[in-house]
């Protein structure tokens, strides 16, 4: 009787392994294209890159800066990937050409934003021809949340060639 449970638990376990490798082996390595879904409608794009082949890598581009995430955790068909620097994670499951989970904040208790992201890459903004650009240049100061108790102030600092705008917040 013990020989055989025996055997159920191994078999069991080997099934359990190759279930975690079918379901994360559709993860597709390339360019992706994903949004945070930010309160009020708003969306934040940003372009993501995933790297299969040997250590699974994420990286960030926002603009030119990148962001390589890490301490990445695979759980059968879910991801955890920490953003070391920020003190936050992107959780999510894995689909066949998308992701779908959050980003959380752990400094804040129950912070989840909405994250999607699908396989290939477009520009994260359409063009918008019928208002002449404004010009951006330079460092803004920007308030995150002003409505709320939880208000930040942070630096942005922005780089504008025509109707193209490309920038970052300081911390």
């Amino acid at each position: 009787m013990k020989t055989i449970s025996f055997l159920i638990c191994i078999i069991s376990s080997t099934l359990f392994a190759q279930n975690e490798g079918i379901k994360i082996s559709k993860l597709k390595s390339g360019d992706w294209t994903a949004h945070l879904y930010l309160p009020e409608n708003d969306t934040l794009p940003f372009k993501l890159k995933i790297l299969t082949k040997g250590k699974l890598q994420f990286i960030i581009y926002n603009s030119e800066e990148q962001i390589i995430l890490k301490n990445i955790v695979v759980n059968r068909d879910s991801i955890i990937a920490s953003f070391s620097e920020y003190n936050s994670k992107l959780v999510f499951k894995v689909g066949e050409k998308e992701l779908n989970g959050y980003w959380m904040n752990n400094n804040k208790k129950n912070y989840k934003i909405p994250f999607h992201a699908h396989y290939g890459y477009s520009t994260r903004f359409k063009k918008n021809t019928s208002v002449s650009p404004e010009n951006c240049n330079g460092k803004w100061k920007i308030i995150f949340d002003p409505t709320l108790q939880s208000e930040y102030i942070s630096l942005g600092y922005f780089k504008q060639k025509n109707e193209s705008i490309n920038g970052t917040f300081l911390k």
